[in-house]
């Protein structure tokens, strides 16, 4: 019995190390997947209220897959607008970066005249023009037609998942016997609904987020307000460390163009009061309990989908991780790796 325990053991392991290798390998196609699984859990309402009032399935299909489209297309336009105009524009602040280096040696009072001499006689003008700025915008551009790649990606593997979402609750039931078919569809719609939840909520309050900053960095008048406010939104998903981030790019560009001025602390204040606001009051209050995860899970579900995946891993990492716990908890054998990973030790299913 002993060796069966360990057969199965190492088994399982050599499976784990083979779906984790094939997930890191294969991530051109995996994530673009997550990502249409997670798009047709949020419009699958939608959907089956088009299926309610008779509009035929394709069509319905087609009108939700060309807005999503079209509104990431128009934000994917602004974004590189805004990106490329911060590329353009990043020369003129060489000469406050220096006053800023110099202030900063001169205020520390580091005797190190060899290294003042070097940041004084630096021309940065000259070290911006060596770095090719037609190769940057080319990359950029690189960048916004490979987004546009895997949008279309994400909505053709949607296309196929929302399709067949009309008679998933049939299959089951044909598929399984009554008692287990139950099961299986209420382990579905329980991930379905709290990752529909945590993402429509935690993206209104990555929004919200976002504008009250930009609103800020407006306010004290620095440059580059889209492009701070995009990485908001952007960081907010990943957990804990995201916020933090998010606050370092808006805070060092006002520092760089105002030097040492009262701005600098202003802003810095006003973004980090923004961030704990909507991130300790506003979301516990809207989303409760939310995903019930252990911040010592996340933290190292951030560090493992952020090396299989990056920064997109680390964004994936919160719903791909409470999709697993409720799995786990619904299947006897799984429960205590469920206990294990959850924010109170308690499951949903019985509170």
């Amino acid at each position: 019995m002993s060796n069966n325990r360990l057969i199965a053991s190492l088994l399982g392991f050599i499976c784990i190390v083979v779906m984790v290798l094939a997930l890191k390998e294969l991530s051109s196609i995996f994530i673009p997947l997550i990502f249409a699984f997670l798009f047709s859990i949020i419009v699958s309402p939608l959907i089956t209220l088009f299926s309610k009032i008779k509009i035929p399935k394709a069509i319905s299909l087609t009108i939700v897959v060309l807005a999503v489209f079209l509104i990431l297309y128009l934000l994917g336009l602004i974004i590189y607008a805004s990106f490329a105009s911060f590329i353009q524009e990043w020369p003129k602040y060489e000469k406050n970066l220096q006053t800023t280096l110099q202030q900063t040696l001169d205020g520390v009072n580091l005797p190190m005249e060899r290294f003042k001499e070097y940041f004084s006689k630096m021309d940065w003008g000259k070290n911006f023009e060596n770095i090719s700025l037609s190769s940057v915008i080319s990359g950029t551009i690189g960048s916004f037609i490979t987004f546009i790649g895997y949008v279309i990606l994400v909505l053709i593997f949607s296309l196929f998942l929302l399709s067949g979402h009309y008679n998933i609750g049939e299959k089951i039931k044909l598929a399984f016997e009554s008692d287990r078919a139950a099961v299986i569809a209420e382990v579905m719609n329980t991930i379905q609904s709290k990752v529909r939840i945590y993402l429509i909520t935690h993206f209104m309050i990555s929004a919200m987020t976002a504008i009250v900053g930009v609103g800020f960095i407006l306010l004290f008048g620095c440059d580059f307000p889209i492009v701070s406010g995009v990485l908001i939104f952007t960081l907010n998903f990943i957990p804990n460390i995201g916020s933090i981030i998010a606050t370092v790019f808006p805070v060092l560009i006002c520092m760089i163009e105002y030097g040492y001025s009262w701005r600098v602390p202003g802003l810095l204040a006003c973004l980090v009061a923004t961030q704990m606001v909507f991130g300790n009051v506003v979301e516990p209050l809207l989303m409760g309990r939310g995903l019930n995860l252990s911040p010592i899970v996340i933290i190292l579900c951030l560090i493992f989908w952020g090396w299989v995946w990056g920064l997109v891993g680390m964004v994936l990492a919160v719903p791909l991780t409470s999709s697993l716990v409720i799995v786990c908890e619904n299947i006897d054998s799984l429960r205590p790796i469920a206990v294990l990973l959850s924010g109170k030790g308690a499951l949903a299913r019985k509170e």
